[in-house]
């Protein structure tokens, strides 16, 4: 019979509800040896089982006593184990949503990669480089210097050099 840390290491980890496996490995024992444990200190399902029958029984019983002492600490029990069904049901519907928040967030960042995918042929957007932007102004004084305007390297671009530059493609087709 096994005695000392093994056995209290088994104990610990049956009550963690650890495999069989885990348990296993984590302490060398055969099945047989864990399995002997387990009933030795009345930890296998058959007990549990036990366990929860004889705890309902007797709150049935102290539910119904006489004594309102009695009465009164199954209320309180009775109270306790209502708040902890409907918290652990909270919980449970918490984690389902938040499985099912994961689920669709990967979903749609799956459909945007093939949205990406499909509308840029594979290749990633370049960055927009409007007027608004720093490249977008730098673009617009190159080409006003190209063709004869006077800008500053920073600051407003003046508003004739603006639709100048907007009106561009046409410039060329009139010319």
């Amino acid at each position: 019979m096994i005695t000392g840390t093994p056995r209290d290491t088994v104990v610990a980890m049956l009550k963690e509800a650890k495999t069989i496996d885990e348990i296993r490995e984590s302490t060398g024992l055969s099945d047989g040896e864990i399995a002997a444990i387990a009933q030795t200190e009345e930890l296998t399902q058959h007990h549990a089982q036990q366990r929860g029958r004889a705890y309902l029984s007797a709150l049935a019983w102290a539910l119904k006593s006489d004594a309102p002492r009695i009465r009164a600490k199954a209320e309180r029990v009775k109270s306790n184990l209502d708040d902890l069904v409907a918290t652990r049901q909270k919980d449970i519907e918490a984690q389902e949503a938040r499985d099912e928040i994961e689920s669709l967030e990967n979903k749609l960042a799956a459909a945007r990669a093939k949205l990406r995918n499909v509308t840029t042929g594979g290749k990633t957007p370049a960055p927009a480089a409007g007027p608004g932007t720093k490249q977008g102004k730098a673009k617009i004084r190159a080409w006003a210097r190209g063709n004869g305007y006077e800008v500053s390297d920073r600051g407003v671009i003046s508003k004739e050099v603006r639709d100048a530059w907007n009106n561009r493609d046409q410039a060329r087709q009139d010319g």
